[in-house]
């Protein structure tokens, strides 16, 4: 839907103005939010690695944390759910976040990508709280 409004709404508005220059500005503050949509936690384990934000290829991930979120953490109350949901983080080898945005998994999610990345030999920790 956005790929047909989209173009629209350029020629409309270089229609009206007659100036293309003049638009641009108006464009970038109305993509704002489209620019930095998290695309809802969503990730994706594959053949070559895990999709995210980019490509993190499986020979470049060490590790993945899942950090418990109880109510004292930062990201408490993002999801309307009851059960007990893990901030998801990898780390690549040299122990820096590869992720920049935050994934919730609920535990069953957490359990099944759990067994997917030990069958490809990463390891799998658990980050308590102290």
């Amino acid at each position: 839907m956005l790929g047909i409004v989209l173009p629209l709404v350029i020629m409309t508005l270089i229609f009206h103005t007659g100036n293309v220059s003049s638009v641009f500005p108006f464009l970038y503050w109305a993509l704002m939010p489209f620019i930095y949509l998290n695309l809802f936690d969503s990730f994706e384990i594959c053949e070559n690695g895990i999709c995210g934000d980019k490509l993190y290829r499986w020979d470049g991930i060490k590790q993945v944390s899942f950090e418990p979120i109880d109510i004292f953490h930062r990201y408490y109350g993002l999801l309307e759910t009851n059960e007990t949901t893990y901030a998801m983080w990898l780390y690549d080898r040299e122990g820096k976040k590869l992720m920049h945005r935050v994934t919730i998994v609920n535990g069953q999610e957490k359990q099944d990508v759990t067994e997917l990345l030990e069958a490809r030999s990463v390891e799998v920790t658990c980050l308590q709280k102290s």
